[in-house]
């Protein structure tokens, strides 16, 4: 797949079409980087550390593969480096906003206290007719924003019985890492 991509770029530069430097990429060689850790879901439980990427058809690098979240957390302030403001806030995945595998808290989360993000997903699903969140609903294509709000406010699987508010929202500290993340 990699190989007709890298083929296609370098027809559309010879067309003029791209730039020399943009049709380069084509020729480098390259490997990819992850951060996926084994113990973040069942289906990355035997992710390797060392593997091949057959649809970018380049070596793929998982260093913390077998780390904890913690031992991450560590590592970072080893060396001084800034914590995603998120995880002090309470949040538990942070790598996209909201993350496609979020918890219920966490999107009541982003529902209570980052509003702006619940609008900017609403308002993007409306421009391009697409989510980014997996059907959860079965007999569902997609599940847009306001279905995966809805699932968060039940109280057990299946969605079926609403939450009455949001108790764990109330009176809840200024740091709330569940990684002793606050100084």
């Amino acid at each position: 797949m990699l190989n007709e991509w890298r083929d296609r770029m370098l027809q559309l530069e010879e067309a003029g079409i791209l730039q020399p430097e943009e049709a380069a990429i084509a020729r480098v060689e390259y490997c990819r980087y992850t951060g996926v850790r084994r113990e973040e879901s069942q289906a990355r439980k035997h992710a390797p550390i060392e593997s091949h990427d057959d649809f970018y058809d380049c070596d793929l690098h998982a260093p913390i593969a077998d780390w904890s979240k913690q031992m991450c957390f560590d590592y970072v302030k080893l060396h001084s480096e800034q914590i995603n403001p998120l995880y002090a806030m309470g949040f538990n995945r942070v790598g996209c906003a909201p993350c496609i595998n979020s918890s219920r808290e966490d999107i009541l989360m982003w529902l209570i206290k980052r509003p702006e993000m619940i609008e900017k997903v609403r308002r993007l699903e409306a421009e391009t007719g697409r989510t980014f969140f997996s059907p959860m609903v079965p007999g569902r294509a997609m599940n847009d924003i306001d279905t995966v709000l809805n699932w968060a406010l039940t109280i057990k699987r299946g969605g079926s019985e609403h939450q009455p508010a949001f108790p764990i929202f109330m009176e809840r500290p200024a740091c709330e890492s569940k990684y002793g993340l606050c100084e």
